[in-house]
C-alpha cells in the first residue's frame, strides 16, 4: 500500500490500514479526515471493499465529503444506483463537489434520464454555495 498522505501519520495510517482490512474496532481513535485519507489510498490501489468501509467509517464520523468518495468508489464499480445514492446524500449536505457529480451524471445520461438543464442547475447550485462559504468567511 502506498501512503499518499501526512508521512508523520505512517503509523496512524497502517493502524487505520488493519482497522479497515481486517474488520476490527479502532483502538485508536481515528478521525473522520484520517479514515478518508486511508480510503483514498484503498481507492489509489484498487482496493475496492477497503475503500468503500474506510469511507463508510469517516462518514459514521461526520465527514459529508466522504459521502462524494464512496459515490465514485461505487461508479468505477458500476453500481450506479449506490453512487446515485451518495452523490445526492453529499448534494443534500451541501458539499459542492457531489452537486458537481451529480451534475455529470444527469449530463450524461449515467443512470438517471439524460437532462441538460438539470445539470446546470445543479452546477450552478454547486457555484452559489461556493460563493456563500467564500463571503462567510
Amino acid at each position: 500500500m502506498k501512503f499518499q498522505f501526512d508521512k508523520g501519520k505512517k503509523r496512524r495510517h497502517v493502524e487505520g490500514y488493519n482497522c479497515v482490512s481486517y474488520g476490527v474496532d479502532d483502538q485508536i481513535d481515528l478521525s473522520a479526515k484520517e479514515y478518508m485519507e486511508i480510503g483514498f489510498d484503498f481507492y489509489l490501489d484498487d482496493m475496492n471493499e477497503e475503500a468503500i468501509e474506510s469511507f463508510l467509517r469517516s462518514i459514521g464520523l461526520g465527514s459529508v465529503e466522504s459521502m462524494r468518495h464512496l459515490g465514485q468508489v461505487y461508479e468505477r464499480q458500476n453500481h450506479l444506483e449506490k453512487a446515485y445514492f451518495w452523490y445526492l446524500e453529499g448534494s443534500l449536505n451541501e458539499d459542492p463537489k457531489a452537486l458537481d457529480e451529480l451534475g455529470r451524471l444527469y449530463k450524461n445520461g449515467i443512470y438517471v434520464p439524460k437532462n441538460k438543464k438539470r445539470a446546470f442547475q445543479l452546477w450552478n447550485l454547486s457555484k452559489k454555495l461556493i460563493r456563500n462559504r467564500k463571503c462567510h468567511r
